[in-house]
């Protein structure tokens, strides 16, 4: 597979509430890959950052890194992939499923990683559920490090949902490769499944009142 070649940047936004009530605006990227006739090749999602400096330089590493992974929309362009993005952050409006082999295909995964990435978009919108789930779902009981390591790695995220994955006993665990309580990233991922409740789509087996299912 030849080196994917970055062609251009895509930017969406959405709105946080900060530790002191104030809405603070956050800022992310997509970043697509060769054109095509139809559909768009994504190779990397940027999740909303409130420091633009932190994003513009990670937007800069993307120019070196070796962007294996690929996510490869069918039908989407560009800009409806930063639409539906965009309409999820502010509003909470449910994103594609990426399994669905009409929508489009994901391409230099492990086979671990697509295990995991499956479930995890399994996942009912407006749902979560806890590592040990997950770590169930594909046959590796007890491997809920290498679950949470397989999140920390997702070079799509929103799209694929790492932020429904939590702790057993509910807490957020971790998010974009830390687990401070106070971090901006820990709130942004409370403020994204704050979000999705706006549109709640529960499964037909969910329990109530349960925030993860072990």
């Amino acid at each position: 597979m030849k080196k994917p070649i970055l062609q251009s940047i895509e930017f969406y936004e959405m709105y946080v509430e900060t530790s002191t009530g104030k809405m603070q605006t956050y800022t992310g990227a997509v970043a697509f890959g060769a054109r095509r006739a139809e559909g768009c090749e994504v190779l990397k999602i940027l999740t909303p950052t409130p420091d633009l400096r932190v994003l513009h330089e990670q937007l800069g590493n993307l120019h070196h890194a070796r962007l294996r992974e690929r996510l490869i929309f069918l039908q989407m362009r560009e800009t409806q992939v930063t639409d539906v993005l965009q309409s999820f952050c502010q509003q909470g409006l449910p994103l594609p499923n990426v399994y669905d082999d009409s929508i489009a295909r994901l391409e230099g995964f492990s086979v671990f990683q697509l295990a995991c990435y499956e479930q995890t978009c399994r996942i009912p919108h407006g749902e979560t559920r806890a590592y040990a789930w997950l770590a169930s779902r594909i046959k590796k009981y007890g491997a809920e490090r290498a679950v949470g390591g397989a999140m920390r790695s997702n070079p799509f995220p929103l799209i694929i949902p790492c932020h429904r994955v939590v702790k057993k006993d509910g807490n957020l665990g971790g998010y974009m490769g830390t687990t401070t309580p106070a971090s901006w990233q820990l709130g942004l991922k409370k403020t994204l499944l704050e979000v999705e409740s706006l549109h709640r789509q529960p499964s037909l087996f969910a329990l109530p009142n349960l925030v993860a299912i072990a």
